[in-house]
């Protein structure tokens, strides 16, 4: 057998756990090499996950620069409809939810049970990733599977902010989820008290009943949020 004197060789390609590794880590020259010596850009580990589906969960935004060079596919999903853009609103990675963005990637592709990039990034509570979606045109008020919308996920979590901006896109404010549970009891029930009021202000139904025949005051009461049950009973 012949051996190089300059040891093995170096331009030999490696797994794709291994190049992924590399991508999550943010070495760019290990990785363009590996693109130069021909691993596929769009190579799959775990039930589906690209590497610019790791690039964006680890916020590599150069290494999401080079793979689109080598033609990676930024709207591949995963086996659970996971997208690079899902996954950087999910992490609250901006850099890389604007990068993407930029390169033309869909902001509308949804999980297999319909949560789509806002509704990650509220349940993250990673409001900067849902105002710059919101702000670039996503589509709002498509319920999930569950009936989860927007504002229902971003009143459960008190940012109030993101519900008014939630509001001006989808005013159906008393959409309910499968439990029966609307934005005004997802407040109610975890104490967010400017939510509430600007909830009523905008026409949110206090009487309506979940599935457990509670309404929001049940619920505040429940909770023990005294102010919020108070401006119920105005």
């Amino acid at each position: 057998m012949a051996f190089s004197l300059f040891g093995c060789n170096k331009k030999e390609k490696v797994n794709n756990l291994t190049f992924q590794q590399y991508v999550a880590s943010g070495n760019y020259n290990k990785t363009k090499n590996q693109l130069s010596y021909g691993i596929h850009p769009n190579n799959i580990i775990n039930d589906g996950v690209t590497p610019i589906m790791t690039a964006s969960v680890n916020d590599q935004v150069e290494i999401i620069e080079l793979l689109f060079k080598y033609k990676a596919d930024l709207n591949t999903q995963s086996l659970k409809g996971w997208t690079a853009i899902l996954y950087a609103s999910e992490n609250g990675n901006l850099k890389s939810l604007k990068k993407l963005t930029e390169l033309g990637a869909d902001i509308n592709l949804t999980l297999k049970g319909g949560e789509n990039a806002v509704i990650q990034a509220c349940f993250r509570n990673h409001p900067e990733c849902a105002k710059f979606l919101i702000h670039s045109g996503a589509k709002i008020g498509i319920p999930t599977e569950i009936g989860l919308t927007e504002l229902i996920v971003a009143s459960d979590l008190g940012n109030l902010e993101i519900v008014k901006m939630l509001f001006n896109k989808f005013d159906n404010v008393n959409s309910k989820n499968k439990y029966g549970e609307t934005a005004l009891i997802r407040a109610s029930l975890r104490g967010h008290k400017e939510v509430v009021e600007f909830l009523l202000s905008k026409g949110a139904d206090k009487n309506i009943k979940d599935q457990s025949e509670k309404k929001a005051i049940d619920w505040a009461n429940e909770n023990g949020h005294i102010e919020i049950k108070r401006i119920l009973t105005e």
